[in-house]
């Protein structure tokens, strides 16, 4: 079996994105990525919250056969 992650973020109306969008991304990322690495991400995934706490996004993680995974 294989996985596909998919990780979605909105910096739409969100007062942590306003002065170093990039800067809070990249520490969104990090923290999903240590999420993922230690294996903390639950039954197909996990919210993403901004600096302040609030959701941002999500990562969604689905299994899939490898069969499905090698026609694209």
């Amino acid at each position: 079996m294989a996985e596909k992650i998919f990780l979605e973020i909105s910096t739409n109306d969100n007062a942590a994105f306003a002065d170093e969008p990039a800067s809070e991304i990249a520490r969104i990322l990090r923290a999903a990525a240590k999420r993922i690495e230690d294996g903390d991400y639950g039954d197909g995934g996990f919210r993403l919250n901004d600096i302040n706490g609030y959701r941002c996004g999500r990562v969604t993680i689905e299994v899939v056969d490898d069969d499905e995974d090698e026609e694209e």
